[in-house]
């Protein structure tokens, strides 16, 4: 009988082609790659890329394409980047030549209106009364009517119309200001000569400040003595006395003190360019070095009643605020001398005296200024 032949048994795959047929086999071999791949990477990569391989990648690593990142692993910032891959920086500096030069700032023409007084017209236009002053050939006494019409600067400074004989040099040094500045705002070329009755700005320029002394006052004779009468009956009457003369006026110190005593509410800041003191109303308040009174009356800016000093070093103080006034325009007062009290006139909220120093036009902290 014959028999039959058994068939050989066909060969079997792989495991993993084994595995891959079951129907969680794929989920097995996938999540075992992915183990093997974050074990290479943790390792550092495969191996440190050759010179060919930083040949032909050449470029910065943050460009570099994410599988050729995730191959090198940490190893990655050791690809030097080539200059010739590199996009060029773009430049934002403009050449002089070719940048567009700002036409310079015009001088404005204010025709002053009822009330006004160049204190107020400095502050609306953010230059400051000596900006104003300096700029129209005013003094500190001199006052603005209305009609007058005045010259504005652009920028705290001067304005100054060219004269004959004026150099760039003459005119930095008469104003304190540098050239450069002159010419830089002014649009001028250097080397270029001024023209004459051309009006230039001179920014941060200043004068010394100077007050018109007063007019001399003629002196008082004494009275005549009366004739001796002819029987002493009665004792003769003695001459009168002259007047006595207007004291001299003092001159600052320049150790400025403090105007009142009370609490400070509100610092110096940039858009608070003084310091309040609050005290109970009627609170004395005095100048706090010596000079003259320049200004004393009713502000419109929302200062109320103010008094300015000029101390004729440069230096002004100005006392806002006030309930009443103990001195007037034109007087000579001592440092430390009562000149107003303590009130809440114009925009204030309760008594206190809001107090500004000013240096040539500028504010200045009065905190660093006041012993």
């Amino acid at each position: 009988m014959a028999t039959r032949p058994v068939p050989a048994a066909e060969p079997h795959g792989t495991i993993a082609e084994f595995l891959g047929g079951l129907p969680s086999g794929r989920l097995i071999v996938h999540g075992f790659l992915a183990l093997v791949i974050l074990g290479v990477i943790s390792a550092g990569g495969f191996r440190r890329p050759t010179d060919s391989l930083e040949g032909l990648i050449g470029t910065d690593p943050a460009n570099l394409p994410m599988q050729t990142r995730l191959l090198l692993g940490p190893r990655v910032s050791l690809i030097e980047a080539r200059d010739s891959l590199l996009r060029p920086t773009l430049s934002t500096t403009l050449n002089a030549s070719s940048a567009p030069v700002a036409p310079p700032a015009e001088i404005l023409t204010y025709t002053v209106q009822a009330n006004d007084t160049a204190w107020d017209i400095g502050a609306r236009f953010n230059v400051g009364m000596y900006s104003i002053l300096w700029s129209n050939g005013l003094d500190e006494e001199d006052v603005v009517r209305p009609g007058q019409e005045l010259r504005i600067p652009p920028v705290p400074g001067v304005a100054h119309q060219v004269r004959a004989n004026d150099t760039l040099d003459t005119i930095a040094q008469r104003y304190r200001a540098e050239p450069a500045s002159i010419v830089d705002f002014n649009g001028l070329k250097p080397g270029e000569p001024l023209v004459i009755d051309k009006w230039i700005i001179i920014p941060g320029g200043e004068l010394p400040i100077s007050v018109r002394p007063d007019p001399p006052r003629a002196p008082t004779s004494p009275a005549r003595p009366a004739a001796a009468p002819a029987r002493p009956a009665a004792p003769a009457p003695q001459p009168a006395k002259p007047a006595p003369a207007p004291s001299p006026p003092q001159i600052a110190t320049g150790r400025l003190q403090w105007p009142t005593r009370g609490s400070i509410t509100t610092y110096y800041s940039g858009w608070h360019p003084g310091i309040d003191i609050a005290a109970p109303f009627g609170t004395p308040i005095g100048a706090s070095d010596a000079g003259r009174i320049v200004y004393a009356g009713w502000d419109r800016q929302g200062y109320g009643n103010r008094i300015i000093v000029n101390h004729g070093n440069g230096i002004t103080t100005t006392y806002n605020h006030l309930s009443a006034f103990l001195a007037q325009v034109g007087q000579y007062v001592a440092k430390g001398q009562v000149i107003a009290r303590m009130g809440s006139t114009g925009n204030s909220t309760g008594p206190h005296l809001h107090f500004e120093i000013l240096r040539n036009g500028s504010y200045m902290n009065p905190l660093g200024a006041l012993n």
